[in-house]
């Protein structure tokens, strides 16, 4: 893992941001957290739950990626194929 990614066109890069699945479930205005197993995690994600005040709806579920706020590059080299019309590739 790097802070920053390598330069040069030699390169590809891929934003990874590791989480877990959640849903907030919202139910007359009360807010639960639930892990993709359907463990009730509103402590563990205690802020998302609160947020959910901020929604203007009286119940809803929404279903996503529980992440950390610090995003780390990945980086890795590229192995270019050159295409040739008659179906023939090489690598560099």
């Amino acid at each position: 893992m790097r802070e920053k990614p390598p330069r040069g066109e030699d390169w590809v890069y891929e934003i990874k941001a590791d989480g877990y699945r959640a849903q907030l479930h919202l139910r007359d205005g009360h807010a639960k957290v639930y892990s993709r197993t359907g463990l009730d995690w509103t402590e563990q994600f205690s802020s998302i739950a609160a947020s959910a005040d901020l929604l203007k709806a009286n119940s809803a579920i929404i279903d996503g990626e529980a992440s950390y706020r610090q995003i780390l590059v990945t980086a890795v080299p590229v192995r270019r194929q050159r295409l040739w019309a008659d179906g023939r590739s090489t690598w560099r």
